[in-house]
């Protein structure tokens, strides 16, 4: 009798971390974001137009990002993390592999690397009415310093 007890109360725990898990993930992040030139400054060039995209795929977010410009390509950015603070891959970026932490509800840390070495860093700020999104970025490549403050505005929601 007490290892069924014991046994049901381990899966219950097991169940409820997941959905502890789904609940961490699901965030007003989720969705579509536009970049608002206005109030974003950059150390480098600037793109044209840039949208952010966040969804849930499965216990993690999956973060595509679309950028135009005049300078080069445009170019579609992904990957799919969890918060866990471990390396995954990124496609068509300089960075190898990203990591996230979240730090509350609104705030989360992103960590990218090349070939293991920390280059850059991301913080993503939710405002309390859910509406902007602010990224700001500090990153190192091949000796020269790059930063900016990118503010970006919710999209409404399109079926």
């Amino acid at each position: 009798m007490q290892r069924v007890f014991i046994f049901g109360l381990l899966s219950v725990l097991s169940v409820g971390q997941g959905v502890m898990v789904a609940q961490s993930v699901s965030d007003s992040a989720l969705g579509a974001w536009t970049l608002n030139h206005a109030k974003s400054t950059f150390s480098g060039a600037v793109p044209e137009r840039r949208v952010m995209k966040f969804e849930l795929v499965g216990d993690a977010i999956k973060e595509t990002t679309y950028t135009m410009s005049s300078y080069q390509p445009s170019v579609l950015v992904e990957y799919t993390a969890r918060f866990d603070g471990n390396d995954y891959p990124i496609s068509n970026s300089i960075l190898s592999t990203v990591s996230l932490n979240r730090v509350d509800d609104r705030t989360v840390e992103r960590t990218g690397k090349i070939r293991g070495q920390v280059v850059e860093t991301e913080t993503r700020t939710i405002s309390d009415d859910d509406k902007v999104l602010t990224v700001t970025i500090k990153g190192n490549r091949d000796g020269t310093e790059y930063s900016s403050i990118q503010v970006y505005d919710k999209q409404p929601y399109a079926q």
